[in-house]
C-alpha cells in the first residue's frame, strides 16, 4: 500500500514498533476489529476494469493513489480512463450512494499538470536531458498566495512580538516541513521576503 509505504519511511519512530501499530486492529467499545490487509476496494475496481486489455506483450499502465477522499489514477492512454476506469468508478460509487465530483474529475496531461494533496505535479520541457522532460513538484499556487495571507494577518492582529514569534515559527515549520519534499526553494524565498515586508510596515 503506498500510504503505508510513505508512512514507513517518513515517521520518525521505530520502524518495526510502527509496522506492528499499523497491523494491530483497534479496540472500540470494548470489541476488537481487525484491520483490512490489501488493496483499497476500489483500487481493485480499477485494476479489474483493464484487465481484459492485458496481453502476453503489453499491460496498462494505470495506477491509483488516494488520499482521504481525494485520489488521482494516472494512465498511459486516456482512452483507458474515459472508456474503462471512469465508468468503473461511477458504478462502484454508485452502489454505495455517492458519485464523483464533476468539479473535481477532470483527464490532464503531464504537461498541462494537476494539483493533488497542496501540491502540483506537472512535467516541464528539458532539452538538457535525455527524453527533453522532466516531473517537478511544486507547491501549489493557491497555498502559497493563503500562507501569505495568513503571516499578513497574523502580523496585523498581533500584540504581543513575543506571542508572535512563537506563532510564526510554529506556521512557518509546519508549513517549510509540508514542503520540504518538493521543489520549493522560490517559494520559500518568496516567502521569507514576504514576512520582512510584513514586519517591517509594523515597525
Amino acid at each position: 500500500m503506498l500510504i503505508g509505504l510513505v508512512v514507513l519511511v517518513n515517521i520518525p519512530i521505530n520502524k518495526v514498533v510502527l509496522a506492528k501499530w499499523l497491523k494491530a486492529g483497534v479496540v472500540e467499545f470494548g470489541n476488537f476489529r481487525p484491520i483490512d490487509v490489501g488493496v483499497p476496494q476500489v483500487a481493485k475496481v480499477i485494476e479489474d476494469s483493464v484487465r481484459h486489455l492485458r496481453t502476453k506483450r503489453y499491460a496498462p499502465k494505470v495506477y491509483f493513489v488516494r488520499f482521504a477522499d481525494d485520489f488521482v489514477v494516472t494512465a498511459d492512454k486516456r482512452e483507458f480512463l474515459t472508456e474503462n476506469v471512469i465508468p468503473a468508478i461511477e458504478g462502484f460509487l454508485a452502489e454505495r450512494g455517492v458519485h464523483l465530483s464533476k468539479e473535481k474529475t477532470r483527464i490532464v496531461t503531464l504537461l498541462n499538470g494537476f494539483n493533488f494533496v497542496g501540491f502540483n505535479f506537472r512535467v516541464y520541457l528539458d532539452h538538457s536531458r535525455e527524453g527533453g522532460q522532466i516531473l517537478l513538484i511544486k507547491p501549489k499556487t493557491q497555498n502559497v498566495v493563503d500562507a501569505r495571507r495568513k503571516i499578513s494577518k497574523m502580523v496585523k492582529k498581533a500584540h504581543d512580538p513575543f506571542q508572535l514569534i512563537l506563532q510564526l515559527n510554529a506556521y512557518l515549520r509546519g508549513w517549510a516541513y509540508y514542503y520540504r519534499i518538493s521543489i520549493a526553494k522560490r517559494m520559500f524565498t518568496a516567502l521569507g521576503a514576504h514576512l520582512w515586508l510584513v514586519l517591517c510596515s509594523i515597525m
